[in-house]
């Protein structure tokens, strides 16, 4: 999203910067986290 052109047309780069930090930080703390599926799925039949 932050290389994108097309994007920088529409939105700030001020934006475009804060919105990728705040979705790189969820998906840091998704990570984190093991589901039940997961734990049902994978871990189980390892």
């Amino acid at each position: 999203m932050e290389d994108e052109p097309a994007l920088a047309d529409v939105f700030s780069k001020e934006f475009i910067g804060i919105y990728a930090g705040v979705k790189r930080g969820e998906f840091e703390t998704f990570m984190q986290v093991i589901s039940p599926w997961e734990r049902e799925f994978l871990l189980l039949n390892v």
